[in-house]
């Protein structure tokens, strides 16, 4: 064996011994609001992406804005407030959606048309209430063949 394959070989059991000792298991995530999430923990770190992609379609095809997965309900319940109560963006770093994306160098693009904290028209709740324009945006889709 050459010299650099076992310095290779070397630095990848101390780093793999560095990290069982540390005890690190991946990112501290902060905890929501809620005592449980809309499903099992470990369920939603490998298929949210997923669940809010299926829960998009049935908002913008079918006009459905009730579901267990949306944007709104994970951001309701995920978003932090700073120390005047300002909610601070799920996405700013160390926050709910950027601690797991960084850790995983997964970008994240949700928020470039979804809000990441709450509607101020409404504290505590990131849903659009307007349920005129809900209506007619319905009523749209329903024209449509």
């Amino acid at each position: 064996m050459t010299n650099t394959i076992k310095f290779v070989l070397l630095l990848l059991g101390l780093s793999f011994t560095w990290v069982s000792l540390s005890g690190e298991r991946g990112p501290v995530i902060p905890q929501g609001k809620g005592e449980v999430c809309v499903a099992d923990t470990d369920f939603m770190r490998r298929n949210h992406m997923d669940l809010l992609v299926h829960q998009g379609d049935d908002t913008v095809i079918r006009g459905l804005r009730e579901g267990p997965f949306s944007m709104a309900d994970c951001v309701d319940c995920h978003v932090r407030h700073d120390d005047q109560g300002k909610p601070i963006r799920i996405d700013a770093e160390g926050e709910f959606c950027s601690t797991c994306h960084e850790y995983v160098a997964v970008s994240i693009d949700c928020f470039t048309c979804h809000a990441a904290v709450p509607d101020a028209k409404e504290p505590g709740s990131a849903h659009n209430n307007d349920h005129e324009s809900d209506k007619n945006h319905r009523h749209r889709l329903a024209e449509q063949p």
